[in-house]
């Protein structure tokens, strides 16, 4: 699970924050399952991972990845990406389409944003969602020369 740094930019409170992605892993993951954190490379709160492998401890095995791979793009670890099912509410969900023809799980849309989300941040987060999955929609009929999305909707 490649993990946002939501609260660092005050869109959510940090215990909203863990909630949101325990209930993603829960909703997403089968009891025992191996769960691999990727802080975000913007992270301040370091607390974050505790806390959600404290809420997690009887659900899944929580892994983090070591700091000093944290600025590492999820894009360069081909074999794990390969082998593993990704989670990620953000541009992975188009880059290892395309890279690696990988199917991740991306669970953020209206309904979740509206659920997680104060309503102010709303529009943000559905641009930056729309920004993703527009292009993602259209890469499976791609001719790989032209351009992939020209923006309109």
């Amino acid at each position: 699970m490649l993990l946002e740094n939501f609260a660092e930019a005050q869109f959510i409170e940090l215990e909203k924050e863990v909630s949101m992605y325990c209930s993603i892993v829960k909703s997403n993951c089968t009891k025992g399952d191996v769960l691999f954190l990727k802080p975000h490379p913007g992270e301040i709160f370091t607390n974050r991972i505790k806390y959600i492998t404290a809420k997690l401890s009887n659900y899944v095995r929580v892994v983090k990845l070591d700091n000093e791979y944290t600025t590492y793009p999820i894009e360069l670890w081909k074999e794990l990406v390969q082998n593993s099912t990704v989670i990620s509410m953000a541009y992975p969900v188009l880059s290892l389409r395309y890279l690696y023809n990988i199917q991740i799980i991306q669970p953020m849309d209206k309904t979740f944003i509206e659920t997680w989300f104060p309503q102010w941040v709303w529009p943000h987060l559905k641009n930056a969602i729309n920004l993703y999955m527009v292009p993602f929609s259209k890469l499976c009929t791609w001719n790989c020369s032209g351009i992939l999305w020209n923006g309109k909707l």
